[in-house]
């Protein structure tokens, strides 16, 4: 919105104010504000929207509102207000919602304004008292709101220009008045994950994920695809990672028996894929713990043979001559699980590639890619794949093949596909890791789209303990507890890189994570890491810089 743009004035958060009157009572319960460059009210009782700049701020008192009205000479009973705002910043501005559910009680109230009443088809400008309105006839005769702007003499010219070219024509009625320009949370989240020097920005994106939370919740769909986004970007920081499972949708309980728990679980797997061609292993993107488990395995895979390692997410070329992953190797590599496990790829000797395709022919697309990466090269090839969650369905369909059932039917390759995605939560167990004995499944499970089953409750501490990571340690000067300690609302976040990746490139993915949580009482913070030289740097939401030093191994 115009005025927004022109001034960059901060988003101010802001709830519907509620009113006495009984004219606005029963109503005001359905309105709400979605909030982003903009605002939108919106009331699903009179089913009418609007939006407004972003910088208003509501004021809920009813003494406010009719102090406001007095000095601003509107002698419009407050009792009708739906809500009131104020900007604070020039240009200043008053804002109303006032309704009116019958003609009479309008054509009265609006009578104080001038000539103005229900059936004036346009808007009324009051130059003279430096005030703008216009009136909503709402559909199926639910009575009549009127939107009202007031403001200095000398700013009147802008509120005018505000009103007619974009507020007034913001206004929608009727069945379509649901329909508000509200970006789609994953798009939101990920125009903050970028700062300006091409390094990721960790916290921002989950601020704005909040700080818009009310924007997705008035349907189901919008709720998934919300909680979905705030899984994903929530598990970019490592000391969140039980958080992943807090936000879940479905929480897969398994009632039968497993065929391994735990470390056998590794050796089982390595003695299942020992002696196949392709091995398809797939992961919830928004689930570190899938990535960790393809790590304790990459060495077992690479002892059998194995030498090609295939990522759905990875979208660069140039991985194998860099080493480790940056913030241009894809979306989902810039979480540090990913890049861990890309960095280990390499370190072992796997040839990576990126195997994606965003065609219409996504699927057949993506097992051409794997085959031109390797069979296609070497007839003798052993190939690992990480894939996204039903990307390895080996089920052949009249209407769909997913990637692993196309890769089958095309190149006659029959792969070994193991899934992570259907069994992830272990409710009524202490295991890390389990087989699921899928015959003891339930006859509507859907037990028969991968080989095997695993349920993977594997955490950061587990997977360290597994891989004999050395505890290092951060020491937090007296000066920064202070600042972040402060009272002011402000997240600060540790990021952690190899010291050799991140001075030949500083936009390579941290390692780990680190969210501190307020108040800070110990200086002393421990990350379990592998073996190495790691430097680390505290920033705030705005990728303000406020600490960095090399960690140290903890001495006993």
């Amino acid at each position: 919105m115009t005025r927004t743009l022109q001034h960059g004035i901060k988003i101010c958060l802001i709830t519907l104010m509620f009113c006495g009157c009984y004219s606005v009572k029963n109503i005001q319960k359905s309105g709400r504000i979605l909030k982003e460059y903009s605002n939108y009210y919106i009331n699903d009782s009179l089913r009418f929207s609007y939006r407004f700049a972003g910088d208003y701020q509501l004021l809920q008192e009813k003494n406010t509102v009719k102090k406001s009205l007095r000095s601003n000479r509107l002698s419009l009973n407050a009792n009708y207000c739906l809500a009131y705002y104020r900007t604070n910043v020039e240009p200043l501005l008053d804002h109303y919602a006032f309704y009116f559910k019958d003609a009479k009680t309008a054509n009265r109230e609006l009578a104080k304004l001038g000539k103005y009443n229900v059936k004036t088809p346009n808007p009324i400008i009051d130059r003279a008292n430096y005030t703008i309105a216009h009136g909503i006839v709402l559909e199926n005769n639910m009575g009549y709101v009127y939107l009202i702007g007031k403001n200095p003499k000398k700013e009147f010219t802008i509120l005018e220009k505000e009103y007619i070219d974009d507020v007034f024509q913001q206004i929608k009625t009727g069945k379509d008045y649901k329909n508000v320009d509200i970006t789609e949370p994953y798009t939101l989240a990920r125009q903050y994950a970028l700062n300006e020097d091409s390094t990721v920005n960790y916290l921002l994106p989950l601020i704005k994920l909040r700080q818009y939370e009310m924007n997705y919740m008035h349907d189901n769909y919008s709720k998934y695809q919300y909680t979905g986004a705030l899984r994903t970007f929530q598990s970019r920081i490592s000391n969140l990672e039980h958080e992943f499972y807090n936000l879940s949708s479905k929480k897969a309980t398994i009632d039968s028996g497993y065929i391994a728990t735990d470390g056998d679980v590794l050796d089982f797997l390595t003695e299942q894929c020992k002696e196949e061609k392709i091995v398809m292993f797939n992961e919830n993107h928004s689930a570190p713990n899938n990535r960790m488990l393809v790590q304790l395995l990459l060495q077992k895979l690479y002892d059998s043979g194995f030498r090609y390692f295939g990522l759905e997410m990875l979208w660069e070329n140039d991985i194998n001559e860099r080493g480790f992953a940056a913030s241009k190797s894809g979306f989902y590599t810039c979480e540090p699980m990913a890049a861990n496990l890309i960095k280990e790829a390499k370190n072992i000797g796997f040839q990576i590639f990126g195997y994606d395709d965003y065609t219409s022919e996504r699927e057949k697309k993506e097992a051409e890619n794997i085959y031109n990466n390797t069979f296609r090269l070497d007839s003798l090839a052993k190939v690992v794949i990480l894939a996204g969650f039903g990307h390895i369905d080996e089920n052949i369909s009249a209407k769909k093949n997913w990637m692993a059932a196309e890769f089958k039917i095309n190149y006659g390759i029959d792969p070994l596909t193991i899934d992570q995605t259907n069994y992830y939560y272990m409710a009524k167990t202490n295991n890390w890791l389990a087989v699921v004995d899928t015959i003891l499944m339930p006859k509507n499970k859907n037990t028969n789209q991968a080989d095997i089953y695993l349920s993977n409750n594997l955490d950061y501490t587990t997977f360290a303990k597994l891989n004999h990571y050395i505890d290092y340690v951060i020491e937090l000067p007296d000066s920064v507890i202070n600042r972040i300690n402060k009272p002011i609302q402000r997240d600060y976040i540790i990021s952690v890189y190899r010291t050799q990746d991140y001075e030949r490139d500083n936009t390579a993915v941290p390692v780990y994570n680190y969210l501190i949580k307020k108040p800070v009482t110990d200086k002393i913070i421990t990350i379990p890491l592998q073996k190495n030289e790691y430097v680390f740097f505290i920033r705030n939401e705005y990728d303000e810089l406020i600490f960095s030093d090399n960690m140290e191994i903890k001495r006993w």
